[in-house]
């Protein structure tokens, strides 16, 4: 439920603060929920600081992931950009598979790590959260504003309209709003 709601919303809050601020959102929730529910057995705890983390950071990074690309390629490159994130994604499934078999099959009865006995699923989640740490420092590094154009690189300056103004644009232009409303 938390991750349709999330996934309907997160459109108009990428256009409001942007692929990077939302991307570094969603990288640091699932950061959370992956540090979270290893930890621990009780459901409460890993319900509030792992499933719903999950789903607000699984919610808000597929479709930002999927804007980042057509931000940051061109007509002529958007095919290899989405064929990469998609053959990207598939090679991570792969990889996480294995991974997950290996633990099953050489850890099924768990392990202590500093003093905290987990179970082989634990285990595989706390390698989620240590191959999500790479992903949150590509996003550090990203560089704010910046898209790609068919003219190449722009990098976009951020607004910083008051509030006043933005009321006196709005207001200037509501008969044209208002039109285009009613056709």
């Amino acid at each position: 439920l938390v991750a349709t709601i999330i996934t309907v919303m997160v459109g108009a809050v990428c256009d409001t603060i942007g692929v990077k601020q939302c991307l570094l959102i969603g990288s640091v929730m699932l950061l959370i929920s992956r540090f979270a529910m290893p930890l621990t057995n009780d459901i409460i705890p890993v319900t509030i600081l792992g499933f719903l983390p999950l789903a607000f950071g699984f919610a808000i990074t597929g479709p930002v992931l999927k804007v980042g690309i057509k931000w940051f390629t061109t007509l002529k490159s958007a095919t290899l950009g989405f064929g990469l994130f998609y053959t990207l994604m598939n090679v991570g499934f792969t990889v996480g598979a294995e991974l997950a078999d290996y633990f099953r099959k050489y850890y099924a009865d768990g392990l202590e790590i500093w003093g905290v006995e987990m179970s082989c699923y634990q285990l595989i989640i706390a390698i989620g959260f240590l191959i999500n740490i790479p992903d949150l420092i590509a996003i550090l590094i990203m560089r704010e504003g910046a898209e790609m154009t068919e003219k190449g690189m722009v990098i976009r300056k951020p607004e910083t309209s008051t509030t006043e103004q933005l009321a006196g644009e709005l207001r200037q232009t509501v008969d044209v709003r208002r039109a285009k409303m009613t056709r």
